[in-house]
């Protein structure tokens, strides 16, 4: 037997996907406490297009998004995935990955890599995934443990409520990832924030733990702008206008059903924000 071979385990610091996620956050976090963009400057280093680790992400990417009811439509999407990591270059990827984690180190500390992501464990299984992809020779495995393994992640990404979908139909500006809309319009979204929209997402950036004192924050912020579209909705005389705001009260009792049921995500606070730009530009 090779000596070399190993059991398929997760590592956190490799996971090129959920490292992205923590930078976003991260940015977003400096971005609101008006902090130097260090994390911006990070992505744009090892994240650019002509790299591995770009590659890498489109696929954990492609993957987290695929959330659906069809079980057939989640596994293409996953197989699909997986084969275009024959793309990645494994040097180059682990002289990146190496090259990341030293990128980080240096300007936060190992501390870093105990942000605390959402999903976390999809990002998990998808790590293993591409582990079985990509080193399936070098490693001991269980029996069945490849299969369970996609099981598992399909299993999650199916039971996962996808309010983003709805809120898309409806014409909310409202993308699959959220930390995305944070990169992309980086320049032009954060200049122009009113308090309300900085206060939600301060509060979303800066708690990492879903407790109940977090939960109550939320509804507070939400019961005040529900109030305040309400309260102006009885002065407007604009049928257009009442048919507005009378759908986006609707998806902020979607998004406090959300809340009391401890299944609080990123579509969610994508609705709080347009919802607080809706009150003040009314």
């Amino acid at each position: 037997m090779n000596k070399n071979l190993k059991k398929l385990k997760h590592n956190k610091i490799k996971n090129s996907g959920l490292i992205f996620e923590m930078l976003i956050k991260q940015l977003t976090t400096e971005m609101i406490n008006n902090d130097v963009a260090i994390a911006k400057k990070i992505i744009e280093r090892n994240f650019h297009k002509n790299s591995e680790l770009y590659k890498e992400v489109k696929i954990y990417t492609a993957i987290m998004n695929s959330k659906n009811k069809n079980k057939e439509y989640i596994y293409s999407i996953i197989n699909e995935a997986l084969d275009y990591s024959k793309q990645i270059n494994i040097k180059k990827i682990q002289k990146e990955k190496f090259n990341l984690i030293k990128d980080i180190n240096s300007n936060y500390g190992n501390a870093f890599f105990n942000t605390q992501i959402k999903d976390y464990i999809d990002f998990a299984n998808i790590y293993k995934l591409l582990e079985l992809k990509l080193n399936k020779n070098n490693l001991i495995l269980e029996v069945g443990e490849e299969t369970q393994t996609k099981e598992n992640l399909v299993e999650s990404l199916m039971n996962k409520e996808d309010l983003i979908e709805e809120l898309k139909e409806n014409n909310f500006p409202v993308d699959s990832l959220t930390y995305k809309v944070l990169i992309r319009n980086f320049n032009k979204k954060y200049s122009n924030l009113n308090e309300k929209q900085k206060e939600i997402l301060s509060l979303f950036t800066n708690n990492f733990s879903y407790n109940q004192t977090y939960k109550e924050k939320f509804i507070n912020l939400l019961n005040e702008i529900r109030t305040n579209l309400e309260d102006k909705n009885k002065k407007i005389d604009n049928k257009t206008y009442n048919v507005k705001i009378n759908s986006v009260v609707n998806k902020l009792n979607l998004v406090e059903e959300k809340i009391n049921k401890n299944k609080f995500n990123s579509g969610c606070i994508q609705t709080l924000i347009y919802s607080a730009e809706l009150s003040e530009l009314l």
